[in-house]
C-alpha cells in the first residue's frame, strides 16, 4: 500500500453538534483521473469529521512510486453558518507506521451552560 494512503484528514467543527446522528459519504475517482486515490470515505459524527482514503490494489496501481497530493474534500461542516466559528484547518493522522504509539495526547476543550427552565 502507498504510505500516503494510510493517512486520515481530521476536521473539528466548534459549537453545538452541527448534525444529529452520523453522516457518511463515499467518493469514487472519475475514470479519466489517475493521480488521486480511487476511493475516499468521509465520516462525520458530532463535531468531528474523518476523511479516509480506502486503498484499492487494482484501481490505485498508477499511484505506485509516485508523489500523491491528497485531496481534501469539503466536509459537511464547510459552508454552514456558525456563530461558533469555522471548522478547524484539517490535519493529518498518519496511520502508515506499524510501530506502537504510546503517550500521544489529543486534547479537546468543551464548554456548556445551564439553560434555565
Amino acid at each position: 500500500m502507498h504510505p500516503e494512503l494510510a493517512r486520515v484528514w481530521y476536521t473539528f467543527a466548534p459549537g453545538p453538534r452541527p448534525f444529529e446522528g452520523v453522516t457518511t459519504f463515499l467518493f469514487l475517482r472519475k475514470p479519466d483521473v489517475h493521480d488521486v486515490p480511487y476511493c475516499t470515505f468521509v465520516l462525520a459524527v458530532g463535531n468531528e469529521c474523518y476523511q479516509v482514503f480506502v486503498p484499492s490494489h487494482e484501481k490505485d496501481v498508477a499511484l505506485k512510486g509516485t508523489k500523491i497530493t491528497m485531496p481534501l474534500l469539503p466536509t459537511p461542516y464547510h459552508g454552514m453558518p456558525s456563530q461558533y466559528g469555522s471548522p478547524t484547518t484539517p490535519s493529518f493522522y498518519d496511520l502508515s507506521s506499524t510501530t506502537t504509539v504510546r503517550g500521544q495526547r489529543i486534547e479537546r476543550c468543551f464548554h456548556a451552560e445551564m439553560k434555565s427552565a
